[in-house]
């Protein structure tokens, strides 16, 4: 989830539940442990691969930040409040820190919650990277926190726990839908489905990509309204066939990439020497078969790849003719 949102969510804990006993510092102190987590960042320094290997793993383990809540909260309780205060400051900590990781895996990007004992990437599919309609009452909330008594702040922020909780629940239950959708869809069609997946795109709370893998290996895609479905209309992406790519694909890059895709990469050649390996959890709402998040390689004369890039990127793409097309396929339209 976005870094504003992972903050206000702390805010809201501390002012709903510690204000009254820690003052205007707990709010403060809430929305600084809803960030710490998102510290891997730093891997970045270390270049792309270990970002992407290392990005919420350890640090947004449910194994580990119980056990880090102690640390930060005698640091909170330090520099912020008194020694008497230590478990109350912990007890915040705590709280402030597991919730991010447990909204992380509600959107499609993957969290490894048992780090570092297993790097399996645990994801819902319910919410996207920005999901507005979660965000909006966590933001109003900390908007409310500079004004009105306490009772008034701490009924608001409590209010928009409450909201923003059962709208996770919801999108939930759309995602439940959705997968029952394609698999009938599918099934239908005499494909033998063996893995799937709906994520939503940012933004667009009542969109669902459906990706589905068949008994081939072949991608079956769409894009449904959870809010106004329609008819499902499938596309299917094949990957290339090749013994070099799978020597790419054995490569360092190519396995973190692999891992990290969840069974939904696929390769092809732009030319002679250079492929392109895509991951199809993500999408374009015009090109169902484009997506951004790609692994891009190219061989040598002597037919070894090199310049092994990770890109993120959407060279050429009307952006604003895809939140169009994005917004009318969210209405059924």
């Amino acid at each position: 989830m976005d870094t504003l949102t992972q903050a206000a969510l702390g805010a809201a804990i501390g002012e709903a539940g510690f204000r009254s006993r820690l003052g205007g510092r707990a709010v403060v102190f809430g929305a600084i442990c809803g960030l710490v987590p998102d510290l891997d960042v730093l891997f970045r320094v270390a270049g792309p691969w270990a970002s992407l290997e290392y990005h919420r793993g350890v640090t947004h383990s449910v194994l580990a930040l119980p056990l880090f809540a102690v640390p930060v909260g005698w640091l909170g309780c330090r520099f912020l409040g008194k020694s008497s205060e230590l478990m109350t400051w912990v007890h915040l900590a705590f709280w402030a820190l597991i919730t991010h990781p447990i909204l992380d895996t509600c959107t499609s990007y993957g969290t490894q919650l048992l780090a570092p004992f297993s790097d399996r990437r645990f994801s819902t599919d319910a919410l996207g990277i920005i999901d507005l309609l979660y965000s909006i009452p966590l933001f109003t909330s900390c908007w409310a926190s500079r004004w009105g008594s306490d009772a008034l702040r701490r009924r608001m922020s409590r209010g928009a726990l409450v909201v923003s909780t059962l709208y996770a629940v919801m999108a939930h239950v759309w995602s439940a839908q959705a997968r029952e959708m394609a698999s009938t869809s599918l099934s239908q069609m005499g494909v033998e489905v063996v893995q799937l997946r709906t994520p939503p795109p940012p933004i667009f709370s009542g969109l669902r990509r459906m990706v589905a893998v068949d008994s081939e290996g072949t991608i079956w895609a769409a894009n449904v309204s959870v809010w106004f479905p329609r008819e499902l209309s499938w596309v299917t992406i094949d990957g290339a066939n090749d013994p070099r790519i799978d020597a790419l694909m054995k490569t360092d890059e190519g396995r973190i990439f692999e891992w990290f895709a969840d069974g939904y990469a696929r390769a092809e050649w732009l030319d002679e020497r250079t492929v392109v390996v895509r991951d199809h959890r993500y999408g374009m709402f015009s090109d169902l078969r484009w997506t951004p998040f790609t692994m891009r390689a190219e061989r040598n004369e002597s037919g070894a790849f090199e310049r092994i890039e990770l890109q993120q990127r959407g060279d050429g793409v009307d952006m604003a003719e895809e939140m169009s097309i994005g917004w009318q396929q969210m209405w059924g339209r």
